[in-house]
């Protein structure tokens, strides 16, 4: 007995046929491949028809695919009479010229034009081919043909069959089941929606535009989208408006500032529904969705604002955290793939625009005439004040300016906002009246939340290691509990596992050089916090150990050395004189703000300078410390000297560098911006408790919207 057939079919049955992938490397190739497929039947959605043609959609897995693994989903579109007959779970698919897309952030299979569709139900499956001489009895269709086509060969079929008989290692469901998710996929009921006819608290499918998409301050991301059809609860925007400031640019410069999409372009009136992103909708829109793409959304909710007015919202899938209910539509793409609800927006998308534009040049028209008509425009009171005003504005900005080259401004360090006018540090300082006792004395105000534009150079800077500058910590699952302070005495074997960040952390000495007066400049610690230090050094690589990474340690001495010239050469040689203990560093300044980076067992409370404990403090997250003054281990434990304790005199005395320190850096002044704010800090006098029981508020600035080029 011949066993040479056998051995050649077992060889070659584990081997995805020539010309063929299998469905784990389908799931990795590039969109807008066309490949050839062969897997068994997962789940199903019977056809339903469409506006244009029906579609289906079903899951397909093989062997090359785990247990817990994915399957990949395929979307056929054709007539209702070319339709896959799929009549059960583990029927045989074989799928030739199907293209892989990306269909919200996951790869699927799309039919075209070319696409063959061949089906074997699962009960007439060969055991194999010399028990079976007949042809199998497959139900093949194609696209766009209903009797063209081509069986699969011999190949293909010993294939299929040998991954048959790995079924149960595909986790294929049972009949009963496959029946019941069919029967639910039909009743599940129609979400598209025209945004005319939304309503508060459903759920609706949208195509339209994304006219415009920016990432909130809160970090999720907006799109303002239109299908060019108008709802009367959508906000009106009119030209001119500009309600979306906070979208132009970012403090440091990472997103450049664009005047033309400062200003709202269009489409005016009620025509544009406000959505918000979130989880993972918001990671993949900030990557891959730009303004004026077309766009499919799912699953998006409208509700009502306080003023009557809808928004959308996008919230992740809590069963499938990867799932995005996002889709970018190629408006280039063939008739035979386009959905027809994406042309008819992009009709009354371009009928909208001739429609404007012929508005506009009616309106240009008519007010010429008027013009002309009417003779030479007499400027009325309220754009006189507005002329003034804008003259005015020019005029100190030229002061500064002037002032600045006079004092020969460090060029190499750039402020987002220069073109403020510059604050003296004597007015930032002076705190501002809050009430009256019953005394009638004045009682100032502990703080006040402003930002200002600064003309100073640093003095001094803390911790006097530049390896310090970075500080690491162990993030803990309870870190987004506001009342959760840290337990840095916490040694379990869990959390020593778990990856240590790093975020840098430091803050810097600046004297104000907007005087002459050398007695009058007014000095003031300002913490730079990860956020403001990306920003500063822009092109430095992220925090890390900076004992451990001398590239990053050089990197980054002479990126300070733009910023404040020998003064590290001339701090070192001060304190190695004062023979004062690296460990313990003292400041050089006695007459500055104090806000502390951190505190050590042996740091005394009225020291002027801030203390940063060893930067490889665990457990603690440092935005946890910094706002966590009455820790042992809080990175911020601040005392504002800048002002006096509240019971003092009000104004309080200026404080100058009268008694400047022995470091005089060799440095230029730059413009940077100063913001300042208030934190909750432990307070056992109750007579100064005025941010409730045991707490008062701690004045503290910060540095911000400065770059080093």
């Amino acid at each position: 007995m011949s066993t040479s057939r056998p051995t050649e079919e077992a060889l070659r049955a584990g081997t995805v046929p020539a010309g063929f992938v299998s469905i784990s490397e389908a799931l990795t190739l590039n969109p807008g491949r066309f490949v050839n497929v062969i897997g068994f039947v997962k789940d199903f959605m019977p056809p339903k028809q469409t506006s244009r043609d029906a579609k289906c959609s079903f899951e397909l897995v093989d062997p090359s695919i785990s247990p817990e693994g994915s399957c990949i989903k395929v979307h056929y579109f054709t007539a209702m009479e070319r339709m896959p007959n799929i009549t059960g779970p583990s029927d045989l698919i074989v799928l030739r010229d199907i293209k892989i897309q990306n269909f919200g952030s996951t790869i699927s299979l799309l039919s075209n034009m070319q696409t063959e569709c061949h089906v074997l139900e699962s009960s007439r499956i060969p055991p194999d081919l010399l028990s079976h001489h007949k042809t199998p009895p497959w139900k093949s269709t194609s696209v766009k043909h209903k009797s063209l086509y081509e069986l699969p060969n011999r190949d293909e079929l010993i294939y299929a069959i040998w991954a048959f008989k790995q079924a149960e290692e595909m986790n294929l469901p049972c009949p009963q089941i496959f029946e019941m998710r069919a029967a639910q996929s039909m009743t599940t009921k129609e979400k598209f929606s025209l945004l005319k006819d939304v309503e508060p608290l459903g759920f609706y499918d949208l195509i339209g535009q994304a006219l415009k998409i920016y990432r909130t301050r809160e970090g999720f991301y907006e799109i303002q989208f239109s299908d060019y059809t108008v709802n009367s609860r959508f906000h009106e925007f009119v030209e001119g408006d500009t309600t979306l400031d906070r979208e132009a640019g970012d403090e440091y410069g990472y997103v450049k500032k664009n005047l033309e999409g400062h200003t709202w372009l269009g489409p005016f009136g009620k025509f544009t529904l406000q959505i918000t992103l979130y989880d993972m909708n918001a990671e993949w829109a900030g990557r891959h969705v730009q303004a004026n793409q077309w766009l499919s959304l799912k699953n998006v909710r409208i509700v009502q604002s306080e003023h009557g007015n809808f928004w959308g919202k996008i919230h992740g899938d809590r069963m499938k955290v990867d799932k995005v209910h996002l889709e970018i539509l190629d408006p280039t793409s063939g008739p035979d793939q386009m959905d027809d609800r994406l042309k008819e927006a992009i009709s009354r998308s371009r009928q909208y625009w001739e429609d404007l534009k012929k508005k506009q040049a009616r309106k240009a028209n008519t007010d010429e005439k008027r013009k002309a008509d009417q003779g030479p425009e007499k400027m009325n009171s309220k754009k006189r004040r507005k002329e003034q005003r804008a003259a005015a504005v020019k005029n100190a900005q030229e002061i500064d300016s002037k002032k600045g080259q006079a004092v020969n401004l460090n060029t190499n360090i750039e402020c987002r906002y220069k073109d403020q006018h510059i604050t003296p540090f004597s007015q930032i300082l002076a705190p501002l009246p809050l009430a009256r006792d019953d005394d009638g004395q004045t009682i100032a105000s502990p703080f006040t939340l402003a930002n200002y534009n600064t003309l100073v150079r640093v003095v001094d800077f803390f911790p006097h290691r530049l390896e310090a500058f970075a500080v690491g910590y162990r993030p803990h699952d309870y870190d987004i509990l506001s009342d959760y302070s840290g337990d840095e005495n916490s040694e379990d074997e869990a959390n020593r596992q778990v990856e240590k960040r790093w975020e840098w952390r430091f803050a810097l000495l600046l004297e104000d050089a907007s005087t002459r007066d050398v007695d009058e400049r007014h000095r003031l610690w300002v913490v730079v916090d990860n956020h403001a230090a990306e920003g500063l050094f822009r092109d430095l690589d992220d925090a890390t150990d900076l004992r451990k990474n001398p590239i990053l340690l050089s990197a980054l001495r002479e990126k300070l050395f733009t910023l404040w010239g020998d003064l590290e050469e001339q701090t070192a040689l001060t304190l190695s004189q004062e023979k004062i203990s690296s460990s313990h560093p003292q400041s050089t300044s006695s007459t500055a703000t104090t806000c502390s980076l951190g505190s050590s067992p042996n740091h005394q409370a009225g020291d002027d300078q801030p203390s940063l404990e060893d930067s490889d403090d665990e457990n603690i997250p440092s935005y946890q410390k910094q706002y966590s003054p009455g820790n042992q281990s809080s990175a911020l434990q601040e005392r504002d000297t800048n002002i006096p304790t509240f019971t003092d005199q009000f104004p309080p005395k200026p404080i100058t560098s009268s008694t400047a320190p022995k470091v005089v850096p060799k440095n230029k002044p730059f413009t940077c911006c100063i913001k300042q704010y208030g934190v909750k800090v432990k307070e056992a006098d109750p007579r100064l408790a005025n941010a409730g029981k045991g707490k008062r508020w701690q004045r503290m600035f910060g540095l911000f919207g400065a770059t080093i080029l």
